[in-house]
């Protein structure tokens, strides 16, 4: 039995994908607990902290979030794609919305995992000038319960997408969704560091 009453989710497709049973499923199921998964196929990071606000989270319930790219951004009710110049200011908003998804978390007393499900930037831009700016960040340090850091492959981390790509698990060289079967990994790797 799970010490957990339900698993809450948030993410974007590759948290809740049309037509693919995505890592939620498999993760509850082999924590026999509950499923609530809010996942949007799109979805900024910004989006998720605004979702998991509104939503009614039990206080004996677990919630992961799978964050998306740095450059998804909320921009009124939409998500549009901004390629951001000035990486430091990309990297401080970035962070400001993953604080606010811990700070929200801890303040209610809710227990919680991070992990990053894309890779933080594009794959067109240099991750290693952004992954020194995440590591020079005032709160890394600060970060309990987040999965897979730094987040960013070349500099160590792990990422969903990552991990898939890695084996050759995503659904196509065009369509870097993870397989059902690389789902199903995933679940796994991250039941054992629950």
């Amino acid at each position: 039995m799970s010490k957990y009453s339900k698993l809450y989710t948030f993410g974007c497709s590759f948290t809740q994908n049309k037509g693919q049973v995505c890592w939620p499923v498999p993760l509850s199921e082999k924590m026999n607990i509950t499923l609530e998964n809010h996942g949007v196929g799109g979805e900024s990071n910004q989006h998720m902290y605004h979702r998991m606000v509104e939503t009614n989270i039990d206080k004996d319930a677990l919630v992961i979030v799978g964050l998306t790219e740095m450059t998804r951004v909320a921009l009124h009710s939409k998500v549009v794609n901004v390629v951001e110049l000035d990486i430091k200011r990309a990297m401080n908003s970035y962070m400001s919305t993953i604080l606010s998804i811990r700070n929200f978390l801890e303040s209610e007393n809710i227990e919680y995992r991070i992990f990053s499900a894309l890779n933080p930037t594009p794959r067109f831009l240099e991750q290693m000038e952004h992954a020194k700016t995440f590591f020079e960040s005032r709160y890394y340090d600060t970060f309990n319960n987040f999965l897979g850091l730094p987040f960013f492959p070349k500099a160590g981390g792990e990422t969903l997408q990552n991990f898939c790509e890695q084996r050759k698990m995503s659904i196509s060289n065009e369509d870097f969704h993870p397989t059902d079967e690389c789902h199903k990994l995933w679940a796994n790797w991250l039941y054992e560091k629950i």
